[in-house]
């Protein structure tokens, strides 16, 4: 029997603090302005995340990983993707970031949308969701540096890189439906399925 030990240098690692107190973390500042800047309005999108501070916790965890995959299920307004444009640009990194949202719709907006016949699914509904709104024009322009009606981000981030130089990733944008399970069962939805499947 041979045993093999592998070791890994102290200096490489080192353990994180519980509580962060970067002025960078400010969900006020690096968070909701932040977010205003990229999307030119704002109201579109209740208390997102600091970009720094969402950086800061990928860091701990692909800070060496450089083509980890980061996969967030609550995409919100698009701060991890954003947080992960941001460690590629630091390292050169080719860290790919898969983010999911239901487009959820506020429900007042739900209701009165209700009150005037327009449900989910309806062009009219669903452009009133966080992906519409918030998720999919914060990706574009943080990849492209221009906000949705066409003009340049403004300002630098606190590196001094300008938000309008936009980052060398791609976006690509995949919208699921929900299909009849019985039809799926019966194998009549397979052209609908085999994309997300491939």
């Amino acid at each position: 029997d041979w045993t093999i030990n592998y070791r890994v240098p102290k200096k490489n690692t080192r353990k994180l603090k519980t509580v962060w107190w970067e002025k960078s973390h400010d969900a006020g500042t690096h968070g909701t302005e932040l977010l205003k800047r990229f999307l030119g309005a704002q109201g579109l999108f209740p208390f997102p995340k600091s970009v720094y501070a969402v950086k800061d916790c990928l860091a701990a965890v692909i800070r060496n990983r450089p083509n980890a995959l980061v996969l967030d299920f609550f995409a919100g307004s698009g701060t991890t993707l954003h947080a992960t444009c941001m460690l590629n640009t630091e390292d050169g990194g080719n860290r790919r970031c898969v983010m999911v949202t239901n487009n959820e719709v506020e429900e007042k907006t739900v209701r009165d949308l209700h009150k005037q016949n327009i449900y989910r699914g309806d062009p009219e509904f669903e452009k009133h969701g966080i992906f519409a709104q918030a998720t999919r024009p914060r990706c574009q322009a943080v990849i492209t540096g221009l906000r949705p009606d066409g003009k340049k981000v403004i300002g630098n981030d606190i590196s001094g890189r300008p938000f309008s130089r936009g980052f060398e990733e791609n976006v690509e944008f995949f919208q699921v439906d929900y299909l009849d399970p019985d039809d799926i069962d019966l194998g009549n939805q397979f052209t609908s399925i085999l994309p997300p499947l491939w």
